[in-house]
């Protein structure tokens, strides 16, 4: 520094009065505002409502109880003794179930429409445990065959197709080849009644 600056700076110096209160407030600088989303924290996701409990499915109501078919006693006695006369009568035997159906329905609207009453079914009883003998396709053995036919007729006689001609059904005695067969009371139909059409087994 040369001689003429120092005496400025001296001069300058000399004119300068110190400050009694150094305690200045500083502003602080003010800050952008975040952006949303950037620096805030996360609100909990809103928690989620359950669903109504699902109505419970009303359960169905139970199938009508099937139409009883039965007989009275004092006309089943009539039958099984004799007194009461068979007006026609039907043999099952050497049927499939597909033909014995077909056999079944065709008598049983035949019979109804000339007025028939009480009409037999023979279905068979089956051989007892053990017997011999296959059918004519040598696959399955007779008493099974007559088995199904045994167990089936009971099961299409309730079936809306055969329903309507039948009121009582029973199992038929000694004198008409018992538990391998059926004594049918039938509801009269007249001559120009036009039977419902008889469909296939189930």
């Amino acid at each position: 520094m040369s001689a003429e600056d120092l005496a400025l700076w001296e001069s300058v110096a000399a004119q300068v009065a110190p400050l009694d209160n150094w305690d200045i407030a500083v502003p602080e600088p003010e800050l952008p505002a975040p952006a949303a989303g950037v620096g805030t924290p996360k609100q909990k996701p809103a928690a989620r409502r359950k669903p109504p409990p699902a109505a419970t499915k009303p359960k169905p109501p139970p199938p009508p109880p099937s139409r009883s078919l039965t007989i009275d006693r004092r006309t089943l006695q009539g039958l099984r003794r004799g007194r009461t006369p068979i007006d026609a009568r039907l043999d099952l035997h050497g049927h499939r179930q597909a033909s014995a159906y077909a056999a079944l329905a065709a008598f049983l609207q035949g019979a109804a429409r000339s007025g028939r009453r009480f009409v037999l079914v023979i279905t068979g009883k089956g051989a007892p445990p053990g017997a011999g003998g296959r059918d004519e396709d040598g696959d399955l053995p007779i008493p099974e065959r007559r088995g199904v036919l045994r167990s089936a007729v009971p099961h299409w006689l309730r079936e809306p197709a055969l329903a309507d001609l039948v009121v009582g059904v029973a199992a038929a005695g000694p004198l008409h080849g018992g538990s391998g067969a059926l004594y049918i009371q039938l509801r009269r139909k007249g001559p120009g009644s036009r039977p419902g059409k008889a469909g296939s087994p189930s």
